[in-house]
């Protein structure tokens, strides 16, 4: 019986560690998840670790060439200090034609209060140009219809 107690408490509070998609490096090593033309469908929360800088791997997932992350869960409430970089080409038009895209990530917190842990808002400021595959540097923004 006093196995079984203890066993069931173990299970019980390890249930609330883990997420369900979990990335974080491995020691020295960076890790990261490279999505594309695929879809990345996650049930519930995700927890990423950010990469060293020295490998030039910097995000957690990649989602290139029209690759997707769609969670399922109402509930879901994500973790980490990691990073999702997403790459969206889109034909040039003309100034009266937009392409809309945002990021579904918000702040799970009431209004008006600091959320400690879990979603956080996003922002212009976390907009960047690839230079190769998984590499970027800081988008130049353009005040104008002409870019």
């Amino acid at each position: 019986m006093k196995n079984l107690l203890l066993f069931s408490t173990l299970l019980l509070t390890s249930v609330g560690v883990f997420a369900q998609l979990t990335v974080k490096p491995n020691g020295a090593e960076d890790s990261y998840v490279y999505v594309s033309d695929q879809i990345l469908y996650v049930t519930n929360e995700t927890n990423l670790t950010r990469n060293g800088t020295a490998n030039d791997q910097e995000a957690s997932i990649y989602l290139r060439n029209n690759g997707q992350l769609i969670q399922g869960g109402t509930t879901s409430n994500n973790s980490g200090d990691g990073q999702l970089s997403v790459q969206q080409n889109t034909p040039e038009t003309n100034a009266w034609a937009y392409y809309y895209w945002c990021s579904p990530i918000g702040n799970t917190g009431p209004v008006g209060s600091p959320v400690a842990a879990g979603n956080r808002n996003f922002g212009v400021k976390h907009l960047y140009e690839p230079d190769p595959l998984t590499s970027v540097t800081a988008a130049q923004q353009a005040a104008t219809t002409t870019g």
